[in-house]
Protein backbone atom coordinates (compact mmCIF):
# COMPACT_ATOMS: atom_id res chain seq x y z
CA UNK A 1 0.00 0.00 0.00
CA UNK A 2 0.98 3.27 -0.89
CA UNK A 3 1.41 6.53 1.57
CA UNK A 4 -1.45 8.90 1.31
CA UNK A 5 0.63 11.79 2.61
CA UNK A 6 4.03 12.79 3.48
CA UNK A 7 6.10 15.73 5.77
CA UNK A 8 6.50 18.82 4.21
CA UNK A 9 9.91 18.45 3.77
CA UNK A 10 9.78 14.79 1.62
CA UNK A 11 6.54 16.94 -0.15
CA UNK A 12 9.30 20.25 -1.09
CA UNK A 13 11.74 17.17 -1.67
CA UNK A 14 9.23 15.55 -4.42
CA UNK A 15 8.79 19.01 -6.41
CA UNK A 16 11.89 20.48 -5.61
CA UNK A 17 11.16 23.56 -3.04
CA UNK A 18 11.73 24.06 0.52
CA UNK A 19 9.34 24.01 2.94
CA UNK A 20 8.16 27.59 2.77
CA UNK A 21 7.16 27.38 -0.50
CA UNK A 22 5.24 24.15 0.41
CA UNK A 23 3.39 26.20 3.12
CA UNK A 24 2.81 28.81 0.81
CA UNK A 25 1.33 26.39 -1.58
CA UNK A 26 -0.71 24.73 1.21
CA UNK A 27 -2.26 28.51 2.01
CA UNK A 28 -2.77 28.74 -1.46
CA UNK A 29 -5.43 25.71 -1.45
CA UNK A 30 -2.59 24.27 -4.11
CA UNK A 31 -1.55 21.19 -1.94
CA UNK A 32 -3.79 19.64 0.32
CA UNK A 33 -2.62 18.72 4.40
CA UNK A 34 -3.84 17.95 7.30
CA UNK A 35 -2.43 18.21 11.32
CA UNK A 36 -2.19 15.33 12.75
CA UNK A 37 -0.73 16.08 16.15
CA UNK A 38 1.68 18.58 16.08
CA UNK A 39 2.39 17.66 12.58
CA UNK A 40 1.36 18.80 9.01
CA UNK A 41 1.21 16.49 6.23
CA UNK A 42 0.48 16.86 2.80
CA UNK A 43 -1.98 14.47 0.75
CA UNK A 44 0.53 12.94 -2.28
CA UNK A 45 -2.58 12.98 -4.48
CA UNK A 46 -2.48 17.01 -4.39
CA UNK A 47 1.32 16.81 -4.94
CA UNK A 48 0.59 14.34 -8.03
CA UNK A 49 -2.11 16.87 -9.33
CA UNK A 50 -0.03 19.58 -8.96
CA UNK A 51 2.75 18.37 -11.01
CA UNK A 52 0.24 16.81 -13.73
CA UNK A 53 -1.23 21.03 -13.82
CA UNK A 54 2.51 22.46 -13.79
CA UNK A 55 3.08 19.80 -17.35
CA UNK A 56 -0.29 20.57 -19.09
CA UNK A 57 0.16 24.29 -18.43
CA UNK A 58 4.39 24.26 -19.36
CA UNK A 59 4.84 27.24 -17.26
CA UNK A 60 5.88 28.16 -14.27
CA UNK A 61 3.28 28.70 -11.46
CA UNK A 62 5.29 28.68 -8.65
CA UNK A 63 6.67 32.23 -8.98
CA UNK A 64 2.82 33.23 -9.06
Amino acid sequence: MEPLFCSVRDAGTMIGVGRTKIYELIGEKRLKAVKIGGRTLVDITSIRGMAEDLLKGGGDEFSR
